[in-house]
């Protein structure tokens, strides 16, 4: 918590706890962002090798992963719907929340591709 307090609010530990009344200093905790390092211990349940994955890991960080992981599925199938010969799907990244690995494929690419080209001809 201490490399937290001088990252997000420039300010030592010791002397915040000497300077602040006690409703400040707790503020000052709970409004800590849900990228800091307590955040991350506490998510990780004291873990220090999760804690280290999860440290600066965000809400949009979870999302900038997921819309990576659908603009690589998009273009696979976009890619099957142009191809003769199957194409191997891609694998979706995991992040450091993910407890398992993410299904690759919800619906069938192939069967998608085939309802596109079908609809291209149609």
């Amino acid at each position: 918590m201490t490399a937290d307090f001088q990252r997000v609010y420039g300010l030592r530990l010791v002397l915040a706890v000497e300077t602040h009344d006690e409703d400040e200093l707790l503020e000052l905790v709970i409004w800590l962002p849900a990228a800091s390092a307590l955040h991350s211990c506490i998510e990780a349940k004291g873990d220090p090798t999760k804690a280290r994955q999860l440290f600066g890991w965000d809400a949009q960080a979870d999302l900038s992963l997921g819309i990576a992981n659908l603009i690589a599925h998009q273009t696979f199938v976009l890619a099957q719907v142009n191809s003769q010969k199957r194409i191997t799907e891609p694998e979706p990244i995991t992040g450091p929340r993910a407890s398992h690995k993410p299904r690759s494929n919800l619906n069938d690419a192939g069967g998608i591709a085939r309802a596109l080209l079908q609809a291209q001809k149609g």
